[in-house]
């Protein structure tokens, strides 16, 4: 039963985290407008996404180092630094959405104004990733998802956060680590949640956040996408595990596709005017 029980938990956690406020804003704009013309782009961001998430679970399980540790030494510092600096910049802006989601939808729920419970929303995500075991904190992610859809990516993205940074300077990471042990990893994390906090804080629209979060997150994808390619590719770190020749020729297509997407995301807001 044990094995049911996780599949259903992974069940639960994958609705639960697909359905966040950047896929709440972002389909429900685009239905209003374009109504079903434009479904096609979910199967082709799935399976692009399916790429990336396996090379680099392939790449970490193989050398069992960090992704950002490896772009580093591989690629060198200043190209490891561009991809840290890009990646925790958007992580940022979506913890800092992801916040604002919660709080709006308790706003919804209970008609206290959504800046009030910012400050306890940030406490909450806190308490629950310093105090959690990591197998309660999935299981908090996967029930609240369905409950409250964008409490597990905030969760996702506080930890995502810490792991760039500290794999990127060599700390030690690791949600199973306490803070007596992975001192920098559990420092980032209050940091970046204090910051999401006051930013939201300030008045800014969580919505118009997520909108430029999502623009941003298409501009930087090469910055992220291109070095786990090369990784994926580097006998010297995978050996026999390096990428076949069909996930290289998929791999290379979808490079393509986020070359455009990154050159095109930019302008297009500037031009259309983030859409309005």
């Amino acid at each position: 039963m044990r094995w049911l029980t996780a599949f259903t938990l992974g069940l639960l956690t994958a609705v639960g985290g697909f359905l966040d406020i950047g896929d709440l804003v972002a389909n429900s704009v685009i239905g209003s407008r374009f109504g079903m013309s434009l479904a096609w782009v979910v199967p082709v961001g799935v399976v692009g996404l399916m790429i990336f998430m396996e090379m680099s679970a392939r790449v970490v399980a193989t050398t069992g180092r960090g992704t950002f540790d490896l772009v580093r030494e591989r690629l060198g510092a200043r190209v490891g630094l561009a991809n840290l600096l890009a990646s925790y910049l958007i992580t940022l802006l979506t913890l800092s959405a992801q916040m604002g989601g919660i709080a709006l939808a308790l706003e919804l729920a209970s008609g206290i104004h959504y800046l009030l419970w910012v400050p306890l929303v940030g406490v909450l995500v806190w308490i629950v990733l310093w105090r959690l075991p990591f197998e309660k904190m999935e299981k908090t992610y996967g029930l609240l998802g369905l409950a409250l859809v964008v409490f597990g990516v905030a969760l996702e993205a506080g930890l995502a956060a810490s792991y760039s940074v500290t794999q990127y300077f060599g700390r030690r990471w690791g949600k199973s680590l306490p803070p007596v042990q992975a001192p920098y990893f559990h420092l980032v994390i209050m940091v970046s949640l204090l910051s999401g906090t006051l930013f939201i804080l300030t008045g800014v629209d969580p919505v118009t956040v997520t909108e430029y979060s999502l623009v941003f997150s298409a501009a930087a994808l090469p910055l992220t996408y291109l070095p786990i390619l090369v990784v994926a590719n580097d006998r010297a770190y995978l050996g026999e595990r390096v990428n076949s020749l069909f996930t290289n020729v998929l791999a290379s297509i979808y490079l393509v596709v986020v070359c455009v997407v990154s050159v095109a995301s930019i302008p297009l807001m500037v031009y259309t005017k983030a859409g309005q």
